[in-house]
């Protein structure tokens, strides 16, 4: 008589999980809403960028690369910023790190791929600020080759 208790028990346990809600989503077709401090992809505005080099120091795996020279006023000046995003944890300790929201994390969850070269994102020297010294301005679009292996916009609306 013992059996027959514990199954029915199991069974109830079992009919009570059926009967209840689905907690999981069809992912492609319906989409969840994250919370507003949720990490996902990165977003890099160049023209914010001051070349100090915090994100680069901050990180722990050495995922940021940051190359930078001096202009003739003496400032620095962007060259070149790269994430090897196959090495980084997101932690957002880079985007803590930067004083001036030149790296931000979006809500972009499609972070997979099947080649690693493409996690290699390296920003083109046509999407750096010209040296003028009296632009100020911000870039259009920053089109950077994202994990997913798509060209994708890496401008995005940034709630401050």
């Amino acid at each position: 008589m013992a059996h027959g208790r514990g199954a029915l028990r199991g069974l109830r346990v079992t009919l009570g999980v059926m009967l209840k809600r689905p907690i999981t989503v069809e992912y492609p077709f319906k989409k969840l809403k994250f919370s507003p401090v949720y990490r996902g992809g990165f977003c890099f505005y160049p023209a914010r960028c001051v070349g100090c080099k915090l994100c680069q120091n901050a990180c722990p795996n050495r995922v940021i690369t940051v190359r930078t020279e001096r202009g003739e006023d003496k400032k620095l000046r962007l060259v070149g910023y790269e994430m090897d995003l196959q090495y980084c944890l997101y932690c957002g300790f880079c985007v803590e790190a930067c004083n001036k929201n030149a790296l931000v994390m979006t809500d972009q969850i499609n972070l997979t791929c099947y080649d690693r070269s493409v996690l290699r994102v390296e920003l083109a020297a046509g999407f750096l600020p010209a040296p003028s010294p009296g632009a100020t301005g911000e870039s259009k679009t920053v089109a950077a080759k994202g994990p997913a292996g798509r060209e994708e916009s890496a401008q995005r609306k940034v709630a401050e």
